[in-house]
């Protein structure tokens, strides 16, 4: 019998929170990253959170904050994580990015997580009060 998991749109401000070792991680957040780890919980995000990642990444090397040697390794990590890749309307993201006074990148994770009915895993402050914003007139 298969088991019913619940999903949450995870971003890269999260991701980057857990995986980088001088980042102060919440409660919340470390106890959503272990239900994921634990196979409690699956992790949805646009195919853009791969190279938002690494891009974060690459610059956490040119500001000397990583060597390139942890750096690579946190990315095989992140890589090598389950995590579902869902593919946004664009034009909808776009109304949203408008809509909401976000970026279109962000905007991408407010439609999974609006779309699919998910909840949205995020320190970025813009996000999540699109998202909370979304929430209270949508209810």
């Amino acid at each position: 019998m298969a088991e019913n998991k619940s999903f949450v749109v995870v971003d890269c401000s999260a991701i980057i929170n857990y995986l980088f070792p001088d980042e102060n991680i919440n409660k919340s957040l470390q106890e959503s990253f272990n239900s994921f780890l634990e196979n409690k919980i699956d992790f949805v995000a646009p195919s853009l959170l791969k190279i938002e990642v690494g891009n974060t990444l690459r610059t956490a090397i040119l500001r000397q904050r990583l060597s390139k040697e942890d750096s690579q390794q946190i990315f095989k990590t992140f890589l090598n994580w389950d995590i579902k890749y869902k593919t946004p309307d664009n034009l909808e993201v776009f109304i949203l990015a408008i809509t909401y006074n976000i970026s279109v990148y962000d905007a991408q994770y407010l439609y999974l997580a609006i779309n699919e009915h998910y909840p949205l895993l995020t320190l970025d402050k813009n996000l999540l009060r699109a998202y909370t914003t979304y929430l209270k007139t949508h209810r």
